[in-house]
């Protein structure tokens, strides 16, 4: 009954051991702090894209003892100041302004028009390129209202005309940003490749300037496996074990047994 008890205390010796190295690396795991890198892309100042090019990050100064879990691109652009192009002009026609002058009441009677003349800003639009994603953004809006530019009149006879000029523009301009998030291909791409991405720019409509892209990964610690067993004698395993502690028991018992009868 001694050696049983014996047995037993080793089989749940062992398991406690096998259970603890079990947790400890779960909890290695669950522990596994996240770190955050930034990293800016080699391609230098501000490029003029009127079709599109490739450029790439580098974390590899970063990545040993990690692997990226997420992260994101953003790119920048800003318009390129494209003259802008002619768009028309809009007469308001002659509006009646009263009447002045005279003896015997109005002999002179003025009207005026507006004329307006309107300037377009092209439609800028940009698409950034990542693993087997694509997402696009495009320049602002914006519409100045009527510039006053002057004012010209004519007489004739009982008749005053007079024009007022006006310039208004509109259009698309100004800065804009495109972020896109990492996939599955393009986190592959990273964590292959030792921290090296590539990225694509290119224009779905109008001429701009790329003036710069960031690359924001979050790493997370290569927990490394556990070590193997030391080389020596080996152990018996738990069950078996477990099943020599169960047929000690029962021989004992039956031994027991036949003591008893006889």
């Amino acid at each position: 009954m001694a050696k049983t008890n014996l047995n037993i205390k080793r089989w749940m010796s062992t398991f406690s051991a096998s259970l603890v190295v079990t947790l400890s690396c779960f909890s290695a795991d669950l522990l596994a702090t996240p770190i955050t890198v930034t990293a800016g892309s080699n391609v230098p100042g501000s490029v003029y894209v009127p079709s599109g090019f490739t450029g790439g990050f580098d974390l590899s100064s970063s990545m040993p003892g990690h692997t990226a879990q997420s992260g994101s691109i953003t790119a920048t652009f800003v318009d390129d100041g494209d003259p802008y192009s002619y768009a028309g002009q809009n007469n308001s026609g002659y509006i009646y302004n009263g009447c002045g002058g005279g003896w015997f009441g109005c002999n002179t009677f003025y009207y005026y028009q507006n004329k307006t003349t309107y300037y377009y800003d092209q439609y800028e639009s940009a698409a950034l390129q990542v693993g087997s994603s694509t997402a696009g953004a495009s320049s602002n809006y914006f519409d100045t209202g009527p510039y006053y530019q002057g004012s010209s009149s004519y007489w004739n006879g009982n008749y005053n005309y007079t024009d007022y000029y006006y310039n208004d523009y509109y259009g698309y301009n100004g800065s804009f940003s495109v972020t896109i998030a990492l996939d599955a291909a393009a986190l592959s791409n990273l964590n292959s490749s030792g921290g090296l991405l590539d990225f694509s720019v290119f224009a779905y409509s109008g001429d701009f300037l790329f003036t710069g892209a960031y690359l924001t990964a979050n790493l997370v610690d290569v927990i490394p496996p556990p070590p193997p067993p030391a080389v020596g004698v080996p152990e018996p395993s738990p069950l078996l074990l477990l099943a020599l502690g169960l047929g000690a028991i029962a021989f004992s018992a039956r031994r027991r047994s036949k003591t008893i009868n006889c």
